[in-house]
């Protein structure tokens, strides 16, 4: 199954438990702290949600976007003091979230569980394709392999990217201009057409 009938699903049967809430969180609204909430898989059914990390000196740094039928939670973070991790709603946002620990120790629930490890391979895989950008040596590269990724999500060669400019620098750990430097080379090139946020791969590496 996919995210969405993996969410809808688990949703379905879940919402009426005791261990499970669902929650409506407005525009800015913090969703959850990683430091304070451990052990919580929170599954977005609608809207849509930044994870931020804030540095020592206070300052917020954007880690990954989040959309309708993701899920998110410190399982999937390093999660210490002074290196605190928050989800912040950016759109009117509906959440729903189990404690995780407490799933766990109910026998009764070996269905949902086993929705809840199939979440997490899912989850896992993209961990992976995010590092196999990051290990690449040029901006270039990343930007290639990123924009590959897309492709073979979408199935094709068109598609809308996910995430602001300056999201997509963070996303990729390039410097801002370099990366603009690079989309503009690479569209002069041949390799891309850009027409806002729509990119269409013109041919492969």
């Amino acid at each position: 199954m996919g995210k969405a009938e993996l969410v809808n699903e688990l949703y379905a049967r879940l919402k009426k438990a005791s261990f499970c809430k669902v929650r409506r969180f407005k525009r800015s609204e913090v969703i959850t702290n990683y430091i304070q909430h451990r052990d919580v898989l929170h599954c977005l059914l609608s809207g849509q949600a930044n994870l931020v990390h804030y540095t020592r000196y206070g300052e917020e740094q954007f880690i990954e976007k989040y959309h309708r039928y993701d899920y998110f939670g410190d399982g999937f973070h390093d999660v210490i003091l002074n290196n605190e991790y928050s989800v912040i709603a950016k759109r009117e946002c509906t959440v729903f979230s189990i404690n995780v620990a407490e799933l766990k120790e109910r026998p009764e629930y070996h269905h949902e569980l086993l929705l809840f490890m199939e979440m997490l391979q899912i989850r896992i895989r993209e961990i992976s394709s995010h590092n196999t950008i990051l290990i690449q040596r040029t901006t270039r590269g990343k930007i290639l392999e990123f924009f590959s990724l897309l492709s073979r999500r979408t199935l094709t060669r068109e598609f809308e990217l996910p995430m602001s400019y300056t999201e997509m620098a963070v996303y990729l750990n390039a410097d801002r201009s370099a990366m603009t430097r690079e989309l503009s080379l690479l569209e002069k090139e041949g390799f891309i057409e850009k027409k806002g946020h729509r990119i269409r791969i013109l041919t492969q590496r």
